[in-house]
């Protein structure tokens, strides 16, 4: 007890394919700054794909202006 945890960043897995074979690789989508703010990391567009941009503008301010738009990874 006493311990605190919480979220700081969450990531998107993704599928890549190696000439040793398919690998997982799992890229920061979203990360909890020093001030509890949150900021885009660079799979923002992949987990925007995935949530829809309604639920992903719930986020916070500034996740909703453009980020995550254009094509998911």
């Amino acid at each position: 007890s006493g311990a605190r945890r919480y979220v700081a960043s969450i990531g998107v897995l993704r599928r890549e394919a190696t000439p040793a074979g398919a690998v997982l690789v799992c890229e920061e989508a979203l990360r909890v700054d020093d001030d509890g703010r949150i900021s885009p990391g660079p799979a923002a567009p992949s987990l925007r794909a995935r949530l829809g941009p309604q639920a992903f503008s719930r986020l916070g301010p500034g996740m909703s202006a453009g980020v995550g738009e254009g094509s998911a990874t």
